[in-house]
Formats: structure tokens, sequence, C-alpha cells
């Protein structure tokens, strides 16, 4: 018979896979960022603009001025061939496949929108992909939905023993 320790042992241990896979996941395209999607960053239809410390502006992701605070409403809005430009910060989900589940939340991608962090979101320089640096300007995708593990300086969970919660 499994004791509450083991239990609580593997929630901990699925809710690492899953932010790993997420980690992963954005740390594959940005790091792909600089390379074949380069060339097509500049003839992309609309880039969507998201800032998650913007506090201002008209939140419709038209500028860093007028940003989105949530990864997922620019997701919303994205079409095949748009950009989407996340300026530094934590991001967690927001897109639930069950309302009831806070743990069903996920960032549900589009096919054919290319997803780009590393900016520092600073109005007027919009458009000019050579001012990403995604070292400097650490932009993590985290599945920490309840927002109480124990991260680094950048947000990033470095060990399992970290996890809080269930």
């Amino acid at each position: 018979m499994d004791s509450p320790n083991t239990a609580l042992n593997l929630r901990r241990y699925v809710r690492l896979c899953i932010t790993i896979c997420i980690f992963s996941l954005l740390s594959v395209i940005l790091l792909l960022g600089s390379g074949a999607w380069s060339s097509s960053a500049q003839s992309s239809s609309t880039i969507h603009y998201v800032d998650a410390g913007k506090t201002d502006g008209a939140k419709d992701g038209s500028s860093w001025t007028d940003a989105f605070t949530s990864l997922q409403s620019a997701l919303d809005i994205a079409q095949a061939g748009d950009q989407i430009w996340v300026a530094q910060g934590v991001y967690t989900p927001s897109q639930r496949s069950s309302e009831e589940d806070p743990r069903s939340a996920t960032f549900k991608l589009v096919d054919g929108v290319a997803l780009y962090g590393g900016f520092a979101g600073t109005p007027g320089q919009e458009g000019d992909l050579s001012l990403r640096d995604w070292q400097a300007y650490a932009t993590i995708l985290s599945g920490d939905i309840d927002g109480n593990d124990l991260v680094d300086e950048r947000g990033v969970l470095t060990t399992t023993a970290n996890l809080v919660g269930e």
C-alpha cells in the first residue's frame, strides 16, 4: 500500500516533469529563433507583443507600450504567419481544459506562429528582432500554476526539493 509520502513525491515528480517539458519547449523555441526562423521574422504579417510587467497602455498587443500582459491573450488572436514577442519575465499558463482543475492549465500554442522571448520590452523598439537578448532578458514559461515553488532569481525551478504544494 502506498504511503502519503509516496503519493506526494509522485505528484511532485509529475509537476517537475511538466515544468521541465514547458521549459524545454521554450528553450528550443528561443534558441532556434536565431536560426531558421530569423529569416521569416521580417516577413511575418503581424507581431503581437507581451509584457507581464505592463501596468498601463491599451493591452492590445500592438506594441511594447500596449503589450498584452498574458501570453495566452496573444496566442488566442495569433494566426499562422504571425509572431509573438515576449518580454522578460515569468509566464504561467491560463488556458484550462477543465475549469474545476487548475492543474489542467496549459499554453495553447498555435501552428505556424513563431514565439520569441528575450526582449527588454522597451517602447520604441518594436520590429527589431536583433534587439532580442535571451540571456540578458530571460523569458520563462513556468508550470508553477499556484506560484509557490522555490525558484532562482530568473524564475527557474532547479531541483525537485523546491517543489511546493500538490
